[in-house]
């Protein structure tokens, strides 16, 4: 079984990005983002299409555990790898979330560009999530 070749950052954030552009507009109907430039601090700047209002995007994303995309998620299989429920880990993976938002908001508040809304959008571990 060989593994699948690791993303690179960029293509990572692309694909949150896009991820979230998507799933926003799905919450709301009166917000369609489009994308105005890549940065740091925060990673992106989008602007709502009919309002013309900007927003700064933070992603992050938050797996099971370090080694859960190399060793569980990106391997070379076919079809979908059954993830056994297991309370315990859910739990974990709670915490590692309210970790990676409080982590989030003390970094955004030490150095982030305030010159816009800021939001936090968090890429959840698809298999976990289900």
């Amino acid at each position: 079984m060989s593994a699948m070749k690791w993303p690179n950052k960029a293509y990572i954030e692309k694909f949150e990005i896009e991820g979230f552009i998507r799933a926003y507009a799905r919450l709301s109907e009166s917000q369609q983002f489009e994308v105005m430039s890549k940065g740091e601090k925060p990673d992106y700047i989008v602007k709502d299409k009919k309002s013309g209002q900007e927003y700064g995007v933070e992603l992050t994303a938050v797996y099971q555990n370090d080694r859960s995309v190399p060793d569980v998620h990106m391997k070379d299989e076919k079809g979908w790898i059954d993830i056994p429920y297991d309370k315990d880990e859910i739990e974990r993976y709670k915490k590692r979330l309210v970790d990676a938002v409080k982590e989030k908001v003390h970094k955004a508040r030490e150095g982030y560009d305030h010159s816009r809304p800021l939001i936090l959008a968090i890429y959840v571990n698809a298999q976990l999530s289900n």
